[in-house]
This record gives C-alpha cells, structure tokens and sequence, in this order.
C-alpha cells in the first residue's frame, strides 16, 4: 500500500488545501494594501506556506513512526514547498524594493 488508497489522502488533500487558501488570503490582503503593512504580507504569505510544508513534514515523520501510510504526507511536503518557492519568487520584488 502506497498510502493514497488509505484515508489518509483525504485528509493530506486538506491540509493543503487550507494551507493553500490561508496563503492566497494573506497574499491577496497584501496586494491591496499599501505601505510597510504590503511588505508584511508579502512575507508572511509565503512563510505561511512554509509553515505548512513544514507541518506536512512531520506528521510524515510521526505517520511513519507509527507504520501507518507516510507517502501521502511526504508528497504535500512536497508540493507546499514547491508552492512556496513559487510564491517567495513571485514576491521577491517587494522584499527587495524593486
């Protein structure tokens, strides 16, 4: 079993889709914003990704302590830090001021 035939998909499939939607929230209050509150956003939306990549991470960790199916957590690692990649690229001329 590989893990995306258990109930744990689902529920990965969540928790990266909130994380995805908290981040899209926090990346688009920034974009109407103005001033210094632009560039907090623009940091925060994208360490927010981080943060649930790095969350996605551990519970492969401990669903693999456990025995249970860890694939599924390790690719929504996977994909959250390539988002946050992304976003951190698509924000990076705010950060730097250009």
């Amino acid at each position: 079993m590989t893990g995306f035939e258990g109930p744990e998909f689902p529920v990965a499939a969540r928790y990266a889709g909130i994380v995805v939607v908290a981040a899209v929230i926090v990346l688009v209050a920034g974009a109407v914003s103005v001033g210094w509150i632009r560039t907090i956003f623009g940091v925060v939306g994208p360490l927010a990704i981080l943060g649930g990549a790095l969350g996605a991470g551990l519970r492969a960790y401990r669903a693999y302590q456990q025995g249970r199916a860890w694939q599924v957590w390790q690719g929504a690692m996977w994909f959250l830090l390539v988002l946050f990649l992304v976003a951190l690229g698509s924000t990076f001329g705010l950060l730097t001021g250009g």
